[in-house]
């Protein structure tokens, strides 16, 4: 399944194309799609729990790799994780 955009969310489907005949499958169904992520990088200044920071566009789980290129705010009532953190130029 090709999806768009290409992040990693919960989408909605409308129509489902039969293959096996001709025409469509009227109904819906909710599939939530995880894309592997390599590296997650930062996009932009923010929080730490905001997904639309990241290129990948989620919180890092604890087996992440995350580069930080940008300032990222860490709210000090919770805990954070990533299995790996670097900075580029303009990190912190």
């Amino acid at each position: 399944m090709t999806v768009s955009p290409a992040n990693s969310t919960t989408y909605a489907i409308a129509q489902v194309r039969n293959t096996c005949g001709n025409g469509l499958i009227e109904g819906s169904a909710t599939s939530i799609i995880v894309l592997s992520c390599m590296v997650m990088q930062t996009i932009a200044n923010g929080s730490w729990t905001n997904p639309a920071v990241r290129s990948c566009n989620r919180i890092p789980a604890n087996t992440d790799s995350v580069l930080v290129g940008h300032t990222i705010t860490l709210p000090g009532s919770m805990l954070h994780h990533a299995g790996r953190l670097a900075y580029t130029a303009g990190g912190n």
